[in-house]
């Protein structure tokens, strides 16, 4: 009985480590939300203002540095964003604030492929850096009252 109780229990372990569903179970199936503005602005209510002026002043460092240096595409905004550094002591709040910023970035900045007739990445990061100026200047406005 024992020999019959670990071939049930071990591959049923298994199964639950790896997320394999078992023989006539069905897999669960996991919902990711798209990056929205309106998802990104429903999260940023809950977070701190200073958190997030800090974040929006990191991001807008990012893109001013990448106009500078003509970066070509939007990986490279978005991979120089990733690896800036976090600064400040309240961590939970800064990378929910840094998830919050790189979806308004994911959601600015399109991907482009050679037969694009959209604006190229210069003209949306323009967009994006007066947008996220704006977004920060509101807050600063509402820190100053």
């Amino acid at each position: 009985m024992l020999n019959l109780q670990k071939f049930l229990i071990v591959p049923l372990a298994i199964s639950l480590m790896l997320s394999i569903p078992l023989r006539g179970q069905s897999s669960p199936q996991v919902v990711i939300p798209e990056p929205s503005e309106e998802n990104a602005a429903q999260n940023a209510d809950a977070l701190p203002s200073p958190a997030m002026i800090s974040e929006y002043d990191r991001a807008l460092f990012v893109l001013e540095n990448g106009l500078s240096a003509q970066w070509k595409d939007r990986n490279d905004y978005l991979k120089n964003f990733d690896a800036s550094s976090d600064s400040g002591s309240s961590g939970e709040h800064l990378t929910a604030a840094k998830a919050h910023v790189r979806v308004l970035l994911v959601t600015s900045l399109r991907i482009h492929e050679a037969w694009d007739e959209g604006p190229p990445i210069g003209i949306e990061v323009q967009k994006a850096v007066k947008e996220l100026k704006g977004l920060r200047d509101r807050l600063l406005q509402q820190e100053n009252k």
